[in-house]
C-alpha cells in the first residue's frame, strides 16, 4: 500500500505530499504539485519559505469562515489563498444549542452511547456527498487545481483529517488511485498527527471527567476507516460508482478527468 509522504517541516506535523502515490495505468502522481495539509496558522517562517519555493500556488481553506478567522494562515510567498468552506454552518447545531433544554435528550444520549462520536463522523462523511452544498464546494476545488497553470496547490482543514480527507480522497480517485491506497492514506493521519491525537484526548478525559461521552470523543479526533467507507458506501448507493459520482455529482466527465492526468501523473 502506498501513501502520500510527509514533508519535513518545523510546524506542520500533518504536511504531506501525495506524489508517488500510484494512479492510472500505473503512473505515478508527480511529486511537489499535491499538497494535503493541516491547517497552517503554526507553520514557522521556514516552513512558509520552503512552500514558497515549490513554488505553492494556491492553498485551499476548507475550514468555516469563522474557524479561518480565529486561526489565520500566514501568507506563504506568492500563493493565492481561497476561503472554500465545506460544510454549510447554518445547517449545524452549534455545542452550545446542543447544550439547551430542547436538546438535553440528544445530550444525554451522546454521553451514555460511546458510539455516539463515530456515528456522528458517519454522517458527516455521508454529507460529503449527499449534501449539494458540500459537493458544490469539492467541485470548485476539484475545477480550480486544475485550472492551476504551474505550481503547487495545497489544500486543508483543521487538522487535515475529514474535510482535508475526503478532498484528497476525491483528487485521488480521479487520478485514478486504487480505493485501498485512498483509505491507507487517509489512515495515514493518525501516524502524522499521533502526538497531537494524544494531546486531545487528554484533554477530553479531563473535561468529560470519565464518562461514555471521553470514549465516544476519541472519535472525533482519529481517522477510522469507517468514516470514509461511510462516504464510499453513499456514493455506490446514490450513484453506483466512484466515476459516476465524479461525473454526476461533481461535474468531472471524461475530458475533465483525461486533462487531470495529462497534467499530474508521471
Amino acid at each position: 500500500m502506498i501513501t502520500s509522504k510527509p514533508i519535513p517541516n518545523e510546524k506542520v506535523p500533518n504536511l504531506r505530499d501525495l506524489g508517488g502515490m500510484e494512479g492510472a495505468g500505473g503512473k505515478k502522481i508527480r511529486s511537489g504539485l499535491l499538497i494535503r495539509s493541516e491547517q497552517l496558522f503554526n507553520a514557522s517562517e521556514n516552513d512558509r519559505a520552503m512552500l514558497a519555493a515549490l513554488p505553492l500556488r494556491r492553498i485551499f481553506d476548507f475550514r468555516n469562515p469563522k474557524e479561518a478567522a480565529e486561526k489565520t494562515d500566514p501568507r506563504v510567498g506568492d500563493s493565492v489563498y481561497k476561503n472554500l468552506s465545506i460544510i454549510d454552518v447554518s445547517t449545524v447545531v452549534s455545542w452550545e444549542n446542543d447544550r439547551s433544554d430542547r436538546s438535553e435528550p440528544q445530550t444525554k444520549a451522546a454521553e451514555n452511547d460511546p458510539e455516539a462520536g463515530a456515528k456522528q463522523m458517519c454522517s458527516v462523511y455521508r454529507d460529503f456527498v449527499r449534501t449539494p452544498f458540500s459537493r458544490a464546494r469539492y467541485a470548485e476545488f476539484l475545477q480550480d487545481v486544475l485550472n492551476t497553470e504551474d505550481g503547487a496547490v495545497l489544500w486543508h482543514c483543521t487538522l487535515g483529517k475529514d474535510r482535508c480527507g475526503w478532498g484528497s480522497a476525491l483528487i485521488q480517485a480521479v487520478l485514478g488511485v486504487s480505493r485501498e491506497d485512498i483509505v491507507s492514506d487517509y489512515l495515514f493521519t493518525n501516524v502524522c498527527l499521533k502526538n497531537e491525537i494524544a494531546g486531545m484526548m487528554e484533554t477530553l478525559k479531563k473535561i468529560s471527567k470519565g464518562t461514555a461521552l471521553a470514549n465516544s470523543g476519541s472519535a472525533l479526533v482519529e481517522a477510522r476507516e469507517e468514516y470514509i467507507l461511510s462516504a464510499f458506501d453513499e456514493i455506490d448507493r446514490q450513484y453506483g460508482s466512484v466515476d459516476a459520482f465524479l461525473e454526476e455529482g461533481l461535474g468531472v466527465d471524461a475530458d475533465m478527468k483525461a486533462r487531470f492526468r495529462e497534467k499530474y501523473l508521471e
